[in-house]
Protein backbone atom coordinates (compact mmCIF):
# COMPACT_ATOMS: atom_id res chain seq x y z
CA UNK A 1 0.00 0.00 0.00
CA UNK A 2 1.00 3.62 -0.48
CA UNK A 3 0.42 6.61 1.75
CA UNK A 4 1.05 10.34 1.73
CA UNK A 5 2.04 13.09 -0.59
CA UNK A 6 4.37 12.26 -2.20
CA UNK A 7 3.39 8.61 -1.94
CA UNK A 8 5.64 6.30 0.05
CA UNK A 9 5.37 2.54 -0.21
CA UNK A 10 4.75 1.16 3.26
CA UNK A 11 3.88 -2.46 2.42
CA UNK A 12 3.71 -4.96 -0.43
CA UNK A 13 1.41 -7.89 -1.04
CA UNK A 14 3.28 -11.19 -0.97
CA UNK A 15 2.61 -11.76 -4.69
CA UNK A 16 3.75 -8.26 -5.74
CA UNK A 17 6.24 -8.33 -8.64
CA UNK A 18 8.07 -5.30 -7.17
CA UNK A 19 8.32 -6.47 -3.56
CA UNK A 20 11.97 -6.46 -2.47
CA UNK A 21 12.96 -4.33 -5.49
CA UNK A 22 12.26 -0.89 -3.99
CA UNK A 23 15.10 0.38 -1.78
CA UNK A 24 14.29 2.09 1.53
CA UNK A 25 13.65 5.86 1.69
CA UNK A 26 12.18 6.01 -1.80
CA UNK A 27 8.99 7.82 -2.75
CA UNK A 28 6.96 7.63 -5.94
CA UNK A 29 7.45 10.83 -7.89
CA UNK A 30 5.81 9.86 -11.16
CA UNK A 31 3.86 7.34 -13.15
CA UNK A 32 4.40 6.44 -16.84
CA UNK A 33 2.29 4.37 -19.22
CA UNK A 34 3.67 2.69 -22.34
CA UNK A 35 1.65 5.07 -24.56
CA UNK A 36 3.60 8.03 -23.15
CA UNK A 37 1.05 9.35 -20.68
CA UNK A 38 3.03 10.59 -17.67
CA UNK A 39 2.13 12.25 -14.36
CA UNK A 40 4.55 13.86 -11.90
CA UNK A 41 3.92 15.32 -8.48
CA UNK A 42 1.18 12.85 -7.61
CA UNK A 43 -0.20 11.97 -4.20
CA UNK A 44 -1.24 8.52 -2.97
CA UNK A 45 -4.89 8.96 -4.05
CA UNK A 46 -3.79 9.91 -7.59
CA UNK A 47 -1.44 6.94 -7.71
CA UNK A 48 -4.11 4.47 -6.60
CA UNK A 49 -6.49 5.85 -9.26
CA UNK A 50 -3.80 5.64 -11.96
CA UNK A 51 -2.82 2.09 -11.03
CA UNK A 52 -6.46 0.98 -10.97
CA UNK A 53 -7.37 2.58 -14.28
CA UNK A 54 -4.36 1.05 -16.05
CA UNK A 55 -4.34 -2.39 -14.43
CA UNK A 56 -4.66 -4.18 -17.79
CA UNK A 57 -1.85 -2.21 -19.48
CA UNK A 58 1.63 -3.62 -19.95
CA UNK A 59 4.72 -1.49 -19.41
CA UNK A 60 3.58 0.74 -16.55
CA UNK A 61 6.45 2.39 -14.68
CA UNK A 62 6.82 4.07 -11.32
CA UNK A 63 9.40 6.85 -11.12
CA UNK A 64 11.15 6.72 -7.75
CA UNK A 65 13.23 9.31 -5.93
CA UNK A 66 15.30 9.11 -2.76
CA UNK A 67 13.62 11.11 0.02
CA UNK A 68 16.99 11.85 1.63
CA UNK A 69 18.54 13.50 -1.41
CA UNK A 70 15.75 14.57 -3.78
CA UNK A 71 12.63 16.72 -3.69
CA UNK A 72 9.27 15.85 -5.26
CA UNK A 73 8.55 17.17 -8.74
CA UNK A 74 5.96 19.83 -9.37
CA UNK A 75 2.60 18.54 -10.53
CA UNK A 76 2.78 17.93 -14.29
CA UNK A 77 0.91 15.89 -16.87
CA UNK A 78 2.40 14.80 -20.21
CA UNK A 79 0.01 13.49 -22.85
CA UNK A 80 0.75 11.11 -25.71
CA UNK A 81 1.13 12.96 -29.02
CA UNK A 82 -1.65 10.89 -30.58
CA UNK A 83 -3.95 8.09 -29.44
CA UNK A 84 -6.20 6.03 -31.69
CA UNK A 85 -8.90 4.36 -29.64
CA UNK A 86 -11.40 1.82 -30.92
CA UNK A 87 -14.67 2.58 -29.19
CA UNK A 88 -16.96 -0.10 -27.87
CA UNK A 89 -20.60 0.07 -28.88
CA UNK A 90 -22.96 1.61 -26.34
CA UNK A 91 -22.61 4.45 -23.89
CA UNK A 92 -19.06 5.84 -23.59
CA UNK A 93 -19.29 7.82 -20.34
CA UNK A 94 -17.22 10.73 -21.64
CA UNK A 95 -17.98 14.46 -21.80
CA UNK A 96 -16.66 17.11 -24.16
CA UNK A 97 -16.30 20.90 -24.29
CA UNK A 98 -15.32 23.27 -27.04
CA UNK A 99 -16.76 25.43 -29.78
CA UNK A 100 -13.83 25.29 -32.18
CA UNK A 101 -11.96 22.18 -30.96
CA UNK A 102 -13.43 19.31 -29.00
CA UNK A 103 -11.67 18.68 -25.69
CA UNK A 104 -12.31 15.76 -23.35
CA UNK A 105 -13.66 17.46 -20.23
CA UNK A 106 -14.65 14.45 -18.12
CA UNK A 107 -14.38 10.69 -18.09
CA UNK A 108 -17.12 9.23 -15.92
CA UNK A 109 -16.37 6.55 -13.31
CA UNK A 110 -18.21 3.85 -15.29
CA UNK A 111 -16.65 4.72 -18.66
CA UNK A 112 -15.04 1.93 -20.69
CA UNK A 113 -12.48 4.56 -21.78
CA UNK A 114 -10.86 5.01 -18.37
CA UNK A 115 -7.12 4.59 -18.82
CA UNK A 116 -7.43 4.74 -22.62
CA UNK A 117 -7.97 8.48 -23.09
CA UNK A 118 -7.30 11.43 -20.78
CA UNK A 119 -9.11 14.58 -19.73
CA UNK A 120 -7.64 17.52 -21.63
CA UNK A 121 -6.92 15.69 -24.90
CA UNK A 122 -8.55 16.89 -28.11
CA UNK A 123 -10.63 14.88 -30.58
CA UNK A 124 -8.88 15.09 -33.95
CA UNK A 125 -10.95 12.64 -35.99
CA UNK A 126 -13.82 10.19 -35.70
CA UNK A 127 -13.83 7.31 -38.23
CA UNK A 128 -16.93 5.21 -38.70
CA UNK A 129 -16.71 1.82 -40.48
CA UNK A 130 -17.99 2.15 -44.00
CA UNK A 131 -15.92 5.19 -44.88
CA UNK A 132 -17.34 8.12 -42.91
CA UNK A 133 -14.79 10.38 -41.28
CA UNK A 134 -15.37 13.53 -39.21
CA UNK A 135 -12.85 16.24 -38.33
CA UNK A 136 -12.96 19.77 -36.88
CA UNK A 137 -16.15 19.16 -34.91
CA UNK A 138 -17.47 21.15 -31.98
CA UNK A 139 -18.14 19.35 -28.71
CA UNK A 140 -21.86 19.25 -29.49
CA UNK A 141 -21.24 17.80 -32.97
CA UNK A 142 -18.81 15.22 -31.56
CA UNK A 143 -21.36 14.10 -28.99
CA UNK A 144 -24.06 13.87 -31.68
CA UNK A 145 -21.90 11.74 -34.03
CA UNK A 146 -20.93 9.38 -31.20
CA UNK A 147 -24.52 9.10 -29.94
CA UNK A 148 -25.92 8.52 -33.44
CA UNK A 149 -23.37 5.74 -34.06
CA UNK A 150 -23.40 4.14 -30.59
CA UNK A 151 -24.55 0.77 -31.99
CA UNK A 152 -21.74 0.68 -34.56
CA UNK A 153 -18.74 -1.49 -33.75
CA UNK A 154 -15.25 -0.53 -34.88
CA UNK A 155 -15.51 3.26 -34.53
CA UNK A 156 -12.09 4.85 -34.14
CA UNK A 157 -11.44 8.18 -32.46
CA UNK A 158 -8.08 9.84 -32.82
CA UNK A 159 -7.17 11.99 -29.81
CA UNK A 160 -4.25 14.43 -29.81
CA UNK A 161 -2.35 16.18 -27.04
CA UNK A 162 -3.39 19.68 -26.06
Amino acid sequence: SVVGSPPYINAFREDSPVAHKVPPHMFIDGFVLSNGYTRFGIDSDDLVDLLGSSIDQEGRKLLLKNSRTQKPSEEKEIFPEKLQVELPSGKLGISFRGRTKTRVSRIHNDSPLIGKVYVGMFVDEISIPGGSSFTKLTARETSRVLKDTKKVKGRIVTFVRP
